[in-house]
């Protein structure tokens, strides 16, 4: 993966800092002991240092919002562990009551290239993780091999097609975001890293990647044109390895960063010789912007009459905002709220009636000119992935009116700027008539903003 490249933090103003806050630590389940060899182990030390708090500098745009939230478990047999002074949680057992605490949001499986251990894993953890992904959580794979974490990917997730793409570890190659997929690359790195940001990262590096990925699945990778297959050929001649190359890469993109969405949450695969601070940037950056507002919690749904009462707050809350009482309807609506709790079980129609309650909550804060609030219900509803296009667009409104608020330049376009932002992570935005309307009005407004700047400094 990436070498010398990363995604810089964003230069937000101390007022964005306050619109975007870190609400709550996202907790990261970190899995190791399913490695090869020792180097393995020490290659992981850099994504252990950023999940864990011992590096506090944070390697991505999202390091400060995930440093100090990670939890380390050795699964495997823990004499093969170099550091078990570091690790205090042991065993499948100890795994398994991690996961179903409900704790987490995110769990990482780093180093999963021992097909022996990968298999027992799969077996014991395989439906755990698939229950942990389908609620929503995600789930990263990080592996400096493909073949045995590919079959297990596949095997695990039904629809995935993943393939082992080989390893190309004598020759350097480019490296960047797979713009066939550039809706699907915003939805799983954009949460705050920018789309200038994404676009403008290329490197060259060892390729470590799969095939047979779906053009919407892949991410970040390797495509060689036919010129470049060419050239790379002639300059392995010499080593007898011509034939090989072409049989290998055959002009095909290799995914070295792909996701896979699966029921709510998403599954990803990284491959990496070297966790380098770049690599790391993109898995913070994944975990993130996939991961759901609520840690994953397991069987917990509502009762009936418990969730009939959220229902009724709804209802009432309905009443009110067709009349255009929006006081009345935002207090009934965080009423329920309030009474469905922060447990979040596997009832696909209980999430989508909380996600419902967030929303409307969002559009009585517009309303209501609460803009920070409105932002705040509208993330947490796009969190439950549900209505998300809609509140994407109630997030935007909320910034304009905010930067209405401002009286200083550079303050208002960084807010315009960050609007329109959110208003590109709408997958096909020039289709949604009223989103695209008003991202057309911001890019006037930002325009217009920057030449007042622009004369102010003259």
């Amino acid at each position: 993966m990436a070498k010398n490249v990363r995604p810089s933090k964003q230069k937000n103003s101390t007022e964005l800092a306050s619109i975007f806050p870190p609400n709550q630590k996202k907790k990261v389940l970190i899995i190791e002991g399913l490695t090869e060899v020792y180097l393995d182990q020490k290659c992981t030390k850099r994504i252990i240092r950023e999940l864990c708090g011992t590096d506090h500098r944070g390697s991505g745009p999202n390091g400060a919002e995930l440093t100090g939230s990670g939890t380390r478990v050795w699964i495997s047999d823990h004499e093969e562990c170099n550091f078990c002074n570091e690790i205090s949680i042991f065993g499948y057992e100890a795994c398994v009551r991690e996961i179903e605490s409900g704790s987490y949001h995110a769990i990482v499986v780093v180093q999963a290239t021992n097909s022996v251990l990968l298999a027992e894993f799969e077996d014991r953890m395989g439906p755990l993780l698939k229950r942990f992904v389908v609620l929503g959580g995600a789930l990263a794979f990080l592996a400096s091999r493909t073949a045995a974490v590919a079959e297990t990917i596949r095997r695990l997730f039904d629809g995935v097609a993943w393939t082992d793409g080989g390893s190309r570890t004598r020759h350097l190659s480019k490296l960047g975001p797979c713009e066939e997929n550039w809706e699907g690359i915003l939805k799983s790195f954009g949460g705050r890293v920018s789309e200038l940001e994404l676009k403008a990262m290329t490197w060259r590096g060892k390729c470590v990647g799969l095939r047979d990925v779906p053009p919407l699945e892949r991410c970040f990778g390797e495509r060689l044109s036919w010129t470049q297959l060419l050239q790379d050929t002639r300059d392995l001649v010499s080593e007898g390895r011509g034939r090989e190359v072409r049989r290998e890469i055959g002009g095909e993109c290799i995914t070295s960063v792909a996701v896979h969405n699966w029921g709510d949450g998403s599954v990803a695969f990284f491959g990496t010789y070297d966790f380098d601070r770049a690599d790391v940037g993109l898995i913070v950056a994944f975990l993130f912007t996939r991961s759901p507002y609520h840690s994953v919690h397991f069987g917990l749904n509502l009762s009936k009459g418990k969730f009939d009462v959220v229902i009724q707050e709804r209802q009432v809350g309905d009443i009110a905002f067709e009349s255009k009482q929006y006081e009345r309807a935002l207090s009934r609506y965080t009423e329920g709220i309030s009474k469905y709790g922060s447990k979040l079980g596997c009832s696909s129609s209980q999430k989508t009636e909380l996600a419902y309650l967030h929303s409307k909550s969002a559009v009585c804060c517009v309303e209501l000119k609460k803009w920070q609030r409105a932002i705040e219900y509208a993330e947490k509803a796009i969190s439950l992935h549900h209505f998300q296009n809609k509140c994407l667009l109630i997030m935007s409104m909320a910034l304009v009116g905010l930067a209405q608020e401002r009286s200083n330049n550079t303050e208002i376009l960084a807010l315009l700027v960050t609007a329109k932002r959110e208003l590109k992570r709408i997958p096909s935005l020039s289709e949604f008539g009223d989103a695209y309307k008003y991202y057309k009005k911001v890019s006037h407004n930002i325009e217009r903003i920057k030449t007042l700047i622009q004369n102010e400094g003259a």
